[in-house]
């Protein structure tokens, strides 16, 4: 005893135990034009960014911009949200991100649909699905409205963005624009839109 008590003493007072560093805010991504994933990117770091800015590039010429600080936080707070719901190893799909302004004119005479200066242009703008396990351990894609009133209530909370719920194509457009809704359900009737992008509003 006294032997250990002596080894003791000559290494000092007890260091306290540290404390880990906190996780980053991490997003998981797939682009599914490129079939490209990037996994646990940190919204907050030089290089989780570049990852980001990468991956988000447009489909057709490459063209890279720098994803807009609060477009990814809108993302990581869904995230975050869903997690509170019981959904975990979240993943956003998306098909679309950047798009230059070539494609933008591009798309815009071929598929239509698109604005002339469309948010995705500068990197302001993601079309989403979400990837998540629930409560029960089944994996899948989120329903579509789950993921829209989400979306809705980061945009509410944040008191900006745009949200647009695409049931045909099974998606959601999020973005970091000024505050705004709208949805393209043909099952609904022009008042029962009205309706539904009120309640996005808030």
């Amino acid at each position: 005893t006294m032997g250990v008590s002596a080894c003791t003493s000559t290494r000092g007072p007890k260091e306290p135990p540290r404390t880990p560093p906190e996780p980053g805010k991490t997003l998981t991504l797939r682009n599914l034009h490129l079939n490209e994933r990037l996994t646990g990117a940190d919204i907050t770091t030089a290089e989780g960014r570049a990852a980001i800015n990468k991956i988000c590039r447009d489909r057709i010429d490459g063209t890279q911009e720098d994803i807009d600080p609060d477009l990814l936080g809108k993302l990581y707070k869904i995230k975050t949200t869903l997690e509170g719901k019981g959904y975990s190893d979240i993943e956003f799909q998306f098909i679309s991100c950047v798009r230059s302004k070539r494609t933008n004119e591009v798309l815009r005479k071929t598929v239509g649909g698109q604005a002339k200066n469309s948010p995705h242009i500068d990197g302001k703008a993601m079309d989403i699905r979400v990837i998540a396990t629930n409560q029960e351990g089944r994996r899948g894609v989120l329903p579509v409205e789950l993921t829209w009133r989400t979306a809705c209530d980061v945009a509410n909370d944040d008191k900006s963005g745009g949200v647009g719920l695409y049931t045909k194509n099974l998606f959601v457009h999020v973005d970091s624009g000024t505050r705004r809704a709208w949805h393209d359900d043909p099952r609904a009737t022009a008042a029962e839109r009205a309706v539904t992008v009120q309640q996005c509003l808030g």
